[in-house]
């Protein structure tokens, strides 16, 4: 006895389930490497974004081309001894008693008195303060 399964369709077309499974099958494989290649996109451009940003010149390796910016690195001998770099020593002054008035000491200054009068002035119903500046000159002592 030989049994056949079909496959009713959406408009009632009828078709053996094995050509319709081989129709999926092939469908999986090429949404598949469909996907490959979406994630291959996508970790490039990730990559494009957040990767180095400097050219590296020195992976590149064209033959005959020249550099423009390792010019003197590759120019120098690789065997020369580097000199000693010695760190400076860097400490914070600590501050004195009596620093602010030894800094202060040459700057001239000279006081001034300052009298306030208080008047007041009928103008838009205001009061205004007047200020009298009298020198050191004036002032007895």
């Amino acid at each position: 006895m030989h049994l056949a399964i079909y496959y009713y369709g959406v408009f009632g077309s009828k078709a053996p389930a094995s050509l319709i499974l081989g129709a999926y099958e092939k469908r999986i494989t090429e949404l598949e490497k469909e996907n490959l290649l979406l994630q291959e996109k996508a970790t490039f451009l990730t990559r494009k974004l957040y990767g180095r940003s400097t050219e590296q010149t020195s992976s590149l390796g064209i033959e005959g081309q020249m550099s423009l910016f390792d010019e003197a690195e590759s120019s120098a001998d690789s065997f020369a001894v580097e000199p000693d770099l010695k760190d400076a020593a860097s400490y914070r002054r600590r501050k004195f008693k009596g620093q602010r008035e030894e800094l202060l000491k040459d700057i001239p200054h000279e006081k001034n008195y300052v009298l306030l009068l208080r008047k007041t002035a009928s103008v838009r119903n205001a009061e205004h303060l007047w200020f009298l500046s009298v020198k050191n000159s004036y002032v007895q002592k």
